[in-house]
């Protein structure tokens, strides 16, 4: 099955704020020094985790074409997700490089 980004109520659930974003503003001082503990981190990080693995798992279900039109092959799918690789557009490569540099 293959969930296209135009779907509505896909391109609502992403855009809305994450629960520990939530949780923290309606907190005030105790959600920001919660933030800041060893558990908030932890917490936050498990949350960041969580959230790389849904964007995953939701690219890798696209395919091979879709995943070229936004300038990724499958193999680079977790490294773009971690924000350790990023893509260079196709003519990038054929361009000799410019004489005065």
């Amino acid at each position: 099955m293959h969930a296209y980004s135009k779907d509505p109520l896909r391109l609502a659930a992403l855009a809305q704020p994450s629960p520990w974003s939530i949780a923290k503003k309606a907190l005030g001082g105790a959600g920001a020094w919660f933030a800041q503990s060893w558990l908030g981190k932890t917490v936050a990080s498990v949350a960041r985790e969580r959230a790389a693995r849904l964007a995953i798992d939701e690219l890798k279900g696209w395919d091979d074409h879709m995943l070229r039109d936004i300038g990724l092959d499958r193999m680079h799918i977790e490294p773009a997700v971690r924000g350790q690789f990023r893509p260079q557009p196709a003519d990038a490569a054929a361009a000799p490089p410019h004489p005065y540099h």
